[in-house]
């Protein structure tokens, strides 16, 4: 077994036998159930399973999921790890090569936890109006979820480098960020909840009803997202 996947496994393990993953998976889980409570009556006439209805789902719990890398992040770079981390980068290993299987893990741990609260999504449509919303669920995941999920892994690899302190100060900063509508260009929108108060930009939820509703989105909202 390589090193990669010695310390990508025990990551791993120590991630999911964690109280701090088991405490982020509650607030998920619940996060999602209020989320489902708002969005039971619809979006502007449109149905709770259409496309602009998940796609706000998945903005608002966008945010216990950014906070979920951060607070994972911090474990990596926490003062024993810190301690462990000046022991093994002294033997010949590279520090990216220290770094991948961690991040990897927490990328992989708030991935887990995004998929149950996209199961528990799934399970309130299929109870409530018999059917799962598949296609607008992966497309929102992959609009909305996904491009945060890895820039805010990403950023906060980097500045926990520099303090592990900044990433919980990064927590209500996120927390602002995604529950507030600012009136800021769409490109900057880390978690997709601007685009529903941004009536102002020419952009109406109930005017993208159906399918097509995620590639009819701004052009400015889409290259924010790949940038």
């Amino acid at each position: 077994m390589s090193g990669f996947t010695r310390i990508f496994r025990h990551e791993l393990t120590r991630i999911f036998s964690s109280r701090r993953y088991g405490y982020l998976l509650l607030v998920s889980v619940f996060m999602t159930a209020y989320t489902l409570s708002i969005a039971s009556g619809g979006l502007q006439g449109t149905a709770p399973f259409q496309a602009p209805v998940i796609g706000l789902i998945f903005a608002l719990n966008g945010v216990v999921w950014a906070c979920a890398v951060l607070l994972l992040c911090r474990e990596v770079h926490g003062e024993r790890e810190r301690a462990v981390r000046q022991i093994l980068l002294s033997a010949p290993i590279s520090t990216a090569r220290y770094f991948a299987p961690k991040l990897l893990s927490v990328f992989i741990s708030v991935l887990s936890i995004v998929a149950v609260s996209t199961l528990v999504i799934a399970g309130y449509f299929w109870a409530t109006f018999g059917l799962v919303p598949l296609f607008e669920m992966l497309s929102a995941c992959l609009c909305f979820s996904l491009p945060m999920l890895l820039f805010v892994t990403g950023l906060a690899m980097v500045l926990g480098r520099i303090h592990s302190s900044i990433l919980y100060a990064l927590c209500p900063v996120v927390f602002f960020l995604g529950m507030l509508s600012l009136p800021l260009p769409l490109w900057s929108d880390l978690f997709g909840y601007w685009l529903y108060g941004a009536i102002s930009f020419g952009f109406s939820p109930r005017s993208y009803a159906g399918q097509s509703f995620l590639a009819r989105l701004p052009a400015s909202f889409h290259g924010g997202r790949l940038c």
